[in-house]
């Protein structure tokens, strides 16, 4: 399947922690994750999921960028969405759509009428690739 990112601007739009750039020349080559840590209400497990397909082909539209829901095994209520995005610029272009795009707005104030308490987001770089990077050389 191919990837169909969107071409973007940079500017206006979260940055990544510098803390995550300091000594990483490549960094442009990393995909990035974006954990979001949530807490439905009791019971809300299916109105998350259901709201969650809904949803899907929206989120994923761009092309490079995958969701994936994680449940707490010591508190069904708690879980961490993970959007996974192919490359560092993909996730910019992402945080520029859910600031400026109306439907992903729309989708995003309905999200967070299922949840209770905050929203912890925090974006990492996925370097699992260089983990094997000896093993394929």
């Amino acid at each position: 399947m191919e990837s169909k990112l969107l071409s973007c601007q940079a500017r206006d739009v979260y940055e990544l922690p510098d803390i995550m750039s300091t000594n990483t020349p490549d960094r442009e080559i990393f995909p990035v994750v974006l954990m979001l840590h949530i807490t439905t209400p009791p019971g809300g497990r299916d109105h998350l999921i259901d709201f969650l397909r809904q949803a899907l082909p929206y989120y994923q539209e761009p092309g490079g960028i995958r969701v994936r829901l994680l449940s707490s095994i010591d508190q069904p209520e708690e879980y961490i969405e993970m959007i996974e995005y192919q490359t560092r610029e993909g996730y910019l272009c992402d945080q520029q759509r859910v600031t400026q795009d109306v439907k992903m707005k729309g989708y995003l104030n309905q999200w967070y009428t299922l949840l209770e308490g905050r929203v912890i987001a925090k974006p990492y770089f996925d370097l699992s690739a260089t983990l094997f990077k000896a093993e394929n050389q």
